[in-house]
Protein backbone atom coordinates (compact mmCIF):
# COMPACT_ATOMS: atom_id res chain seq x y z
CA UNK A 1 0.00 0.00 0.00
CA UNK A 2 1.28 3.47 -0.82
CA UNK A 3 0.99 6.38 1.60
CA UNK A 4 2.49 9.39 -0.11
CA UNK A 5 5.93 8.49 -1.46
CA UNK A 6 6.48 5.80 1.21
CA UNK A 7 5.81 2.06 0.92
CA UNK A 8 4.63 1.43 4.48
CA UNK A 9 4.20 -2.05 5.90
CA UNK A 10 0.85 -3.52 6.88
CA UNK A 11 1.70 -3.23 10.59
CA UNK A 12 2.57 0.48 10.25
CA UNK A 13 -0.76 1.26 8.62
CA UNK A 14 -2.77 -0.74 11.20
CA UNK A 15 -0.93 0.87 14.13
CA UNK A 16 -1.44 4.34 12.69
CA UNK A 17 -5.15 3.62 12.16
CA UNK A 18 -5.58 2.21 15.68
CA UNK A 19 -3.77 5.17 17.23
CA UNK A 20 -6.15 7.63 15.57
CA UNK A 21 -9.18 5.46 16.34
CA UNK A 22 -8.37 5.80 20.06
CA UNK A 23 -8.08 9.59 19.60
CA UNK A 24 -4.51 9.63 20.85
CA UNK A 25 -2.51 12.82 20.63
CA UNK A 26 -0.51 13.80 17.56
CA UNK A 27 2.78 13.16 19.42
CA UNK A 28 1.73 9.58 20.25
CA UNK A 29 0.91 8.80 16.63
CA UNK A 30 4.12 10.40 15.31
CA UNK A 31 6.31 8.56 17.85
CA UNK A 32 4.74 5.19 17.04
CA UNK A 33 5.06 5.93 13.34
CA UNK A 34 8.75 6.91 13.67
CA UNK A 35 9.53 3.85 15.79
CA UNK A 36 8.13 1.50 13.16
CA UNK A 37 9.70 3.43 10.30
CA UNK A 38 13.10 2.81 11.92
CA UNK A 39 12.22 -0.92 12.03
CA UNK A 40 12.61 -1.08 15.81
CA UNK A 41 11.47 -4.19 17.63
CA UNK A 42 7.86 -4.72 18.66
CA UNK A 43 8.77 -4.32 22.35
CA UNK A 44 10.25 -0.86 21.67
CA UNK A 45 7.11 0.33 19.93
CA UNK A 46 4.78 -1.08 22.62
CA UNK A 47 6.84 0.50 25.43
CA UNK A 48 6.83 3.91 23.73
CA UNK A 49 3.09 3.62 23.09
CA UNK A 50 2.33 2.62 26.70
CA UNK A 51 4.54 5.37 28.10
CA UNK A 52 2.69 8.04 26.12
CA UNK A 53 -0.72 6.50 26.77
CA UNK A 54 -0.02 6.91 30.51
CA UNK A 55 0.80 10.59 29.78
CA UNK A 56 4.30 10.32 31.21
CA UNK A 57 6.69 13.20 30.66
CA UNK A 58 8.68 13.59 27.46
CA UNK A 59 11.95 12.82 29.30
CA UNK A 60 10.55 9.48 30.54
CA UNK A 61 9.55 8.41 27.06
CA UNK A 62 12.84 9.49 25.46
CA UNK A 63 14.92 7.71 28.12
CA UNK A 64 12.95 4.47 27.71
CA UNK A 65 13.21 4.74 23.95
CA UNK A 66 16.98 5.35 24.03
CA UNK A 67 17.53 2.50 26.49
CA UNK A 68 15.76 0.03 24.21
CA UNK A 69 17.38 1.42 21.08
CA UNK A 70 20.76 0.62 22.68
CA UNK A 71 19.46 -2.93 23.32
CA UNK A 72 19.98 -2.66 27.07
CA UNK A 73 18.57 -5.38 29.28
CA UNK A 74 14.98 -5.37 30.49
CA UNK A 75 16.09 -4.67 34.07
CA UNK A 76 17.94 -1.51 32.96
CA UNK A 77 14.88 -0.16 31.19
CA UNK A 78 12.51 -0.98 34.07
CA UNK A 79 14.83 0.64 36.65
CA UNK A 80 15.19 3.83 34.62
CA UNK A 81 11.43 3.92 34.01
CA UNK A 82 10.65 3.43 37.71
CA UNK A 83 13.17 6.07 38.75
CA UNK A 84 11.59 8.66 36.48
CA UNK A 85 8.04 7.60 37.33
CA UNK A 86 8.85 8.41 40.98
CA UNK A 87 10.06 11.83 39.77
CA UNK A 88 13.53 11.34 41.19
CA UNK A 89 16.23 13.83 40.29
CA UNK A 90 18.22 13.61 37.08
CA UNK A 91 21.38 12.61 39.00
CA UNK A 92 19.57 9.63 40.59
CA UNK A 93 18.38 8.36 37.22
CA UNK A 94 21.78 8.81 35.54
CA UNK A 95 23.59 7.04 38.40
CA UNK A 96 21.21 4.07 38.27
CA UNK A 97 21.52 3.93 34.49
CA UNK A 98 25.33 4.04 34.59
CA UNK A 99 25.51 1.42 37.33
CA UNK A 100 23.43 -1.03 35.28
CA UNK A 101 25.22 -0.19 32.05
CA UNK A 102 28.46 -1.27 33.77
CA UNK A 103 26.68 -4.54 34.69
CA UNK A 104 27.25 -4.03 38.41
CA UNK A 105 25.46 -6.33 40.82
CA UNK A 106 21.89 -5.74 41.94
CA UNK A 107 23.04 -4.86 45.47
CA UNK A 108 25.32 -2.10 44.13
CA UNK A 109 22.49 -0.52 42.15
CA UNK A 110 20.01 -0.73 45.04
CA UNK A 111 22.53 0.78 47.49
CA UNK A 112 23.28 3.69 45.16
CA UNK A 113 19.58 4.23 44.54
CA UNK A 114 18.77 4.18 48.27
CA UNK A 115 21.65 6.51 49.09
CA UNK A 116 20.45 9.12 46.61
CA UNK A 117 16.80 8.67 47.52
CA UNK A 118 17.76 9.55 51.11
CA UNK A 119 19.44 12.69 49.71
CA UNK A 120 22.84 11.80 51.13
CA UNK A 121 25.84 13.85 50.03
CA UNK A 122 27.75 13.15 46.85
CA UNK A 123 30.76 11.89 48.85
CA UNK A 124 28.63 9.33 50.70
CA UNK A 125 27.23 7.91 47.48
CA UNK A 126 30.64 7.76 45.75
CA UNK A 127 32.26 6.04 48.76
CA UNK A 128 29.52 3.40 48.92
CA UNK A 129 29.72 2.91 45.17
CA UNK A 130 33.51 2.54 45.19
CA UNK A 131 33.45 0.17 48.15
CA UNK A 132 31.04 -2.17 46.39
CA UNK A 133 32.77 -1.84 43.02
CA UNK A 134 35.98 -3.06 44.70
CA UNK A 135 33.98 -6.03 46.06
CA UNK A 136 34.69 -5.16 49.68
CA UNK A 137 32.80 -7.08 52.35
CA UNK A 138 29.34 -6.05 53.48
CA UNK A 139 30.67 -5.03 56.90
CA UNK A 140 33.21 -2.66 55.31
CA UNK A 141 30.52 -0.95 53.23
CA UNK A 142 28.12 -0.61 56.17
CA UNK A 143 30.91 0.77 58.39
CA UNK A 144 31.88 3.37 55.79
CA UNK A 145 28.25 4.30 55.23
CA UNK A 146 27.52 4.63 58.95
CA UNK A 147 30.67 6.61 59.63
CA UNK A 148 29.83 9.17 56.95
CA UNK A 149 26.18 9.28 57.94
CA UNK A 150 27.12 10.11 61.55
CA UNK A 151 29.70 12.67 60.48
CA UNK A 152 27.09 14.39 58.31
CA UNK A 153 24.82 14.60 61.34
CA UNK A 154 27.65 16.05 63.42
CA UNK A 155 27.69 13.07 65.78
CA UNK A 156 31.30 12.06 65.23
CA UNK A 157 33.96 13.87 67.24
CA UNK A 158 37.32 14.49 65.66
CA UNK A 159 40.07 12.35 67.23
CA UNK A 160 42.36 14.16 69.64
CA UNK A 161 46.04 14.43 68.77
CA UNK A 162 48.20 11.92 70.59
CA UNK A 163 50.81 13.64 72.76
Amino acid sequence: MLVGPFRLSHSVIITYFNAMHFRLSRSVIITCFNAMYLRLSRSVIITCFNAMYLRLSRSVIITCFNAMYLRLSRSVIITCFNAMYLRLSRSVIITCFNAMYLRLSRSVIITCFNAMYLRLSHSVIITCFNAMYLRLSRSVIITCFNAMSRSLAGLVRRPQAVV
